[in-house]
Parts: C-alpha cells; structure tokens; sequence
C-alpha cells in the first residue's frame, strides 16, 4: 500500500482578453542578437490554464496550426514555425508558420473554435525608433493591461539583444491609464452615419456597450 501526490492540469476555455500578443519579431535580419527567426510571443494575463494545441495564429493571408503547449497563468509563451523551435530555449510550434511582413501586416489568434482572442494591425512605425526599423529588434507591447492595440502601447525592443521573446518586456509599464479620452471631432456621412473621432484608440468591446443621445434628436 503506497500514497503518493500527484499535480495535473485542466485546460480552461479562453475569453477575449484573457491572452495578447505581446512580442513580436517580424524582420530578424541583420541579426542583432536573437536568431534569425520569426516568432509571436502571447502572454496569459489571467488565472486560468490554457491547453493551446489547434489555435490559429495568422497574418492578413493565412493561419497556422498551433501545437500541444500549456500556456499557465501570468506565463509567456513563444510560438515559431515548426523547423525553428530549437532557436529558443523554450518555444511551441506552428505549422505553416505565417509570414509577417516587414512594413506592416496582421496578426491574429484564435482559439480552437474560430474566436479571435486578441488582433493587431501593425507598421514599421510601431517601432517608433527610426534606427530599428532596419530589423533585428522585435516591437513589444508597453502594458498587457491597455485594451487598445494601436501604435501608442507598442515600440521596439531596449534589450540589447533586440527582443524578450519568453520574459517581460523591456518596455513594460503598466502604469494605469487615467487620461479619459474626448471626442475630438464629428463627421456626418449622407443618409444617416455619423463618424466619431477620439482623442486616444478605444477598446471596442466597451463601444458596442455605449448609449448615444443627441440635441435634437436624428
């Protein structure tokens, strides 16, 4: 008779937010310090525990498969094509790896049914340093916590060896944002649109929640 303890883990079903893409290297060449690979970090900001095997990770023309991995919470996650995982120390493949365009492209991860954790649009202005935009640097995300993914929460890797892929961020701030944002200005689009204008990029999913009211009424 023998008694033993024993640790396992229960894969949970992801909601939007929970994952970001948080680090990713879209021109390795020259080299600066990393190897010359293309890679996406994701970074688990919630509790749970992902099993992140069928996910889809995408660009603007196609999506690869992710393979068995366990994404634990607050953990970090490199994701690289299948025939370049031994260039990290710890990485998860993808099959038919996307190729992220240099200038600019999409980036999108799914989960294993079709929903959309977390997308971004991306340019070489991203980097926000002219002397990195030549490649070797990856471009991180300033503060997980920011629900916008515009240029403002993103800037090219200050770690000398050009990136973090599997660490913290070398631009990590997660100062909170207190600025509220303002309408800055009003555009009125024949028969019935009316395009508004913020003074800083707005998390969607909170729009779709919002009531409009007008002086008159249209």
């Amino acid at each position: 008779s023998q008694q033993t303890d024993a640790t396992y883990l229960i894969s949970e079903t992801p909601n939007t937010g929970d994952i970001v893409i948080n680090e990713f290297l879209c021109d390795p060449s020259p080299v600066v310090g990393l190897k010359e690979v293309e890679f996406v970090e994701i970074h688990n900001k919630s509790t749970k525990v992902f099993n992140v095997q069928d996910w889809k990770l995408g660009d603007a023309s196609s999506d690869g498969t992710i393979q068995d991995g366990w994404l634990l919470p607050g953990g970090y996650m490199v994701l690289t094509s299948t025939s370049n995982v031994d260039s990290f120390s710890v990485a998860t493949s993808v099959t038919s790896f996307p190729s992220l365009n240099n200038s600019g492209d999409n980036i999108v991860l799914r989960d294993n049914n079709g929903i959309t954790l977390d997308s971004i649009t991306y340019s070489d202005e991203w980097y926000q340093n002219a002397a990195k935009e030549d490649g070797g640097y990856t471009i991180e995300r300033i503060n997980p916590n920011d629900p916008c993914t515009d240029i403002t929460d993103w800037k090219a890797s200050n770690d000398l060896s050009g990136g973090t892929p599997g660490l913290i961020n070398s631009v990590f701030d997660n100062t909170p944002d207190t600025q509220l944002p303002e309408i800055s200005q009003l555009i009125a689009f024949t028969p019935d649109f009316l395009e508004i204008h913020f003074t800083e990029g707005m998390d969607s999913s909170s729009l779709s929640n919002i009531t409009i009211s007008t002086s008159p009424a249209l």
